[in-house]
């Protein structure tokens, strides 16, 4: 084996430039996979569930059958809705003349065939209702004077407000008559651009609602009433997404500074750090790629994973170059601090790298998606990023020792703080943290 790691170290010493382009190229062709990944995250909860369930293709299959389209919601609001009518109609105008627009819905479709065909929709008793009021209205005008009521309604004039009431109350309110979508009080109307696409993808979906909130911004709706405000109500899925990116640039920014701060205080000079992080920029879309390859898109579980596998990589990182540093500052030679750090460290990072990848990978078998997709996706960029670190990371040490980046003046001085607890303090942790550990046991079963 020795034999190995000194020809491997004898071929980086000579090569390492071409181990360099060979990890660079294979990032750049990689960074397209990874950015796609990210671009079709999946905010759907049927991607977090076993596609062999039935009820999971059962659902599946009436998706497929109703293929909907998705609609974007445009929102008015005045006090003078017939300048809200007149802007509506405008925006659809400008809204169908997109190519990727399949119509815009300014009033209720077929709403003029339910309106003059509205008694068919009546319950039965109602009906009855209805006709024996006017039968005795009937009676009662026939009779005039000698017509004898023996209830209430005999001497009422014939009025059915009780019915339109009722049904006023189950579909719709006040504006039931309305062939617009108006709300209650009248002063908020919408529009409904459906797109000529069916089953949108995330990235089309987003470009859909972007277009329309365009052309909408791009009208001057205060030409056609002072007080006119303009809203949307898009589709959930594209908003979830559009929080849960958000979500993941902070996360990224906030994980990126807690690794790259005590690294700082470690190593004293920024350089060093960033020679650390280089193969994280390698190895984490490498692996995003390979995964890439068994798990198509990214869900709400998975999105997370390069913060988790930039933390847990960037280990590696450290044990390395904190061994090649001390060993060069104490005068060792280039390849003979590269082949202990085979020899030596190699084994140890090894199955600390196996032992964290192997309990990820184990969760494969696990029924939920969320789960066994994390699992894979894990134990992949773990593997993806030791080779990375022993392969791309002793090239990178070489060519940045050769140009000037490393300098080896003396070694990276430690905290030197002293820090004493008394014996007390000691055991009332120990008794402090006991007791968390019993409580958090004896509360486990209720989480």
């Amino acid at each position: 084996m020795k034999a190995f790691f000194r020809g491997l170290v004898r071929f980086l010493l000579k090569f390492y430039w071409l181990v360099i382009l060979v990890a660079l190229a294979s990032a750049a062709f990689s960074y397209p996979r990874m950015i796609h990944l990210f671009k079709t995250i999946s905010t759907d909860p049927i991607d977090l569930l076993p596609q062999d369930y039935p009820s999971v293709q059962t659902l599946l299959k009436i998706r497929d059958k109703l293929k909907p389209k998705k609609s974007f919601g445009v929102v008015l609001e005045s006090n003078d809705a017939e300048a809200i009518k007149r802007a509506l109609y405008d925006l659809k105008a400008r809204f169908e003349q997109r190519p990727e627009v399949g119509r815009a819905l300014v009033t209720k479709p077929a709403y003029a065939f339910f309106d003059k065909h509205k008694l068919l929709y009546l319950e039965l008793e109602d009906l009855k209702e209805i006709r024996d009021r006017v039968r005795r209205k009937i009676q009662q005008e026939k009779l005039g004077p000698l017509y004898i009521s023996f209830d209430d309604e005999g001497d009422k004039e014939l009025d059915f407000q009780d019915l339109e009431d009722k049904y006023k109350k189950r579909y719709g309110g006040d504006q039931t008559g309305s062939e617009f979508y108006v709300s209650p009080n009248g002063r908020i109307f919408a529009i409904y651009v459906e797109s000529k696409k069916a089953n949108l993808n995330m990235a089309e979906e987003r470009a859909f609602q972007d277009e329309i909130r365009k052309i909408a911004e791009g009208v001057d709706l205060k030409s056609y009433a002072p007080d006119m405000k303009l809203y949307f109500g898009g589709s959930t899925r594209v908003m979830e997404y559009r929080a849960l990116v958000h979500d993941l640039k902070v996360a990224g920014v906030i994980s990126g500074f807690l690794i790259f701060l005590p690294l700082l205080v470690r190593f004293r000079r920024p350089q060093y750090v960033l020679l650390i992080f280089m193969p994280l920029a390698v190895g984490i879309p490498l692996g995003l790629a390979v995964a890439s390859l068994w798990v198509p898109k990214l869900n709400v579980t998975t999105s997370f994973l390069f913060a988790i596998l930039g933390g847990l990589g960037v280990e590696t990182g450290i044990h390395i170059f904190s061994r090649y540093h001390e060993r060069r500052s104490g005068g060792a030679g280039l390849a003979e601090t590269l082949e202990e750090i085979y020899v030596s460290l190699g084994p140890a990072v090894l199955t600390a790298v196996a032992s964290l990848a192997v309990t990820f990978l184990f969760m494969i078998f696990s029924d939920f998606r969320g789960f066994s997709e994390f699992g894979l996706i894990s134990g992949i960029g773990l593997w993806t990023l030791f080779l990375v670190y022993f392969t791309f990371f002793p090239a990178l040490l070489v060519f940045a020792e050769k140009v000037g980046l490393l300098k080896f003046g003396g070694r990276i001085r430690e905290f030197e703080g002293k820090i004493r607890f008394s014996s007390g303090f000691v055991r009332l942790m120990l008794v402090l943290f006991s007791l968390i550990t019993v409580f958090s046991l004896l509360a486990a079963p209720y989480l």
